[in-house]
């Protein structure tokens, strides 16, 4: 039988004969450390770790477990939240900060793993810099957990049908309608692979965060005990994430070593006189129509930004990179954006 702590130690070996493999491919004249793929193809990622784990859960009785055809009370973690981890070999001096990934809504810790059509996401080109990175499903989504009890209610007759969670669906006609110019994620005529979309659609999943089950008070939680487990990090964070985010770097501020805002809900109207001095970057991409506000709210946030000196607020076209879409951890274009996140951690967020 293989215990927990053998099997950590076994990986431990895996990774590190990977990366002799890889010094010793490298000393070798004409060797490549690619294992013969082609130059467009990334090298192999080596790692010191990997893995995953739960956080911010309680384990808490609900009245309807079982099911489908019994029903009884039981326990469950409730509001526990999926961690995705990977650790990467080499250190660097002065070492970089922890990196959490947050997904926008409807989304789950794919949003920045490989894009629909196949690249590179977010998570890999954070690992390749060295930065130790923590990909996250948010409470009750994709891999984390979530509570049937009120479902299970309503099924029984025990509870009003208006008691069920309200869903959130990220359907193709609200995520990607071919016109007007800029409507939805802003998939059509912009830098997203649109010809991979059917791949991006398999993706969403539904999103409970409106409802009075869930919302930002378990995420928030959730997320502080994330940051107290692994210490003060980078946290970047998509879309609806900001809503959960936002919170927490108000209460917590001592957990973060920067938070990253990415076309993030309530990036405005966060930022009032009592927010921290947390080094803060409100980003966005291209409203491709240019008649239209730039999205989220951005000009609102350079005016209200210039009260708060650690805080920056880009927009894409304003640094010459054009056409990116809402979801520009998928983009065509990706790594250029990924490039300018990470020269703005390395100037705000390291020693």
């Amino acid at each position: 039988m293989t215990t927990p702590q053998f099997a950590k130690a076994a990986r431990h070996v895996v990774f590190a004969a990977a990366a002799l493999t890889l010094a010793i491919l490298a000393a070798t004249p004409g060797a490549r450390a690619d294992d013969g793929r082609d130059d467009g193809h990334p090298p192999p990622l080596v790692l010191s770790d990997e893995g995953s784990f739960f956080v911010g859960g309680t384990k808490t009785l609900i009245q309807y477990s079982a099911g489908p055809a019994v029903n009884r009370p039981g326990h469950i973690m409730k509001d526990a939240m999926y961690v995705q981890f990977k650790i990467p070999l080499a250190h660097s001096d002065p070492p970089k900060p922890n990196v959490i990934l947050w997904s926008g809504g409807c989304h789950v810790g794919t949003e920045f793993q490989t894009t629909p059509d196949g690249r590179e996401g977010w998570e890999h080109m954070f690992v390749r810099a060295g930065y130790p990175t923590y990909v996250v499903d948010a409470t009750w989504r994709g891999r984390s957990q979530f509570s049937q009890n009120d479902m299970q209610a309503v099924r029984n007759g025990a509870a009003d049908p208006s008691t069920v969670p309200e869903t959130l669906t990220c359907d193709e006609e609200l995520a990607a309608p071919p016109a007007p110019l800029g409507a939805g994620f802003r998939l059509y005529g912009s830098n997203f692979p649109i010809e991979y979309l059917d791949q991006y659609l398999s993706q969403v999943v539904p999103d409970y965060f409106f409802s009075s089950q869930n919302g930002p008070a378990p995420n928030e939680h959730a997320l502080i005990a994330l940051l107290e487990k692994i210490g003060p990090s980078v946290v970047l964070a998509h879309s609806q994430g900001g809503s959960s985010v936002y919170p927490t770097v108000i209460a917590r501020p001592d957990l973060f070593k920067a938070y990253v805002a990415v076309e993030c809900l309530g990036s405005c109207r966060a930022i009032t006189a009592s927010y921290p001095n947390t080094p803060t970057l409100i980003l966005s991409g291209d409203q491709l129509d240019r008649t239209r506000p730039k999205p989220f709210g951005l000009d609102g946030c350079k005016i209200t930004a210039q009260t708060h000196p650690n805080m920056t607020v880009w927009w894409l076209p304003d640094l010459g990179i054009n056409g990116n879409s809402h979801m520009m951890a998928m983009d065509t274009n990706n790594r250029q954006v990924f490039e300018v996140i990470k020269d703005w951690i390395e100037t705000h967020a390291l020693p």
